[in-house]
């Protein structure tokens, strides 16, 4: 008998998939949601929803944009 967890949700790795992520936790939060309830749905920290959060009301949109690491390669 197999007593794994199937692997249901995938990791988000692709910069357009990250954005939308961003995007979507925003706007659950705008139409109600907690920022905790979003962070334990979505399965990121809750600081990266206020983040968001916090970088959607000072820039828009563009704020949710990636952006690239400081200290690129050399």
């Amino acid at each position: 008998m197999n007593t794994t967890t199937p692997q249901l949700v995938r990791r988000v790795t692709g910069s357009r998939a990250k954005e939308d992520r961003r995007r979507l936790a925003v706007q659950r939060v705008l139409e109600g949601e907690s920022q905790v309830d979003v962070a334990q749905s979505l399965k990121v920290s809750v600081r990266s929803v206020h983040n968001w959060m916090f970088w959607y009301r000072n820039q828009g949109e563009e704020g949710l944009k990636l952006r690239p690491h400081p200290g690129g390669e050399s």
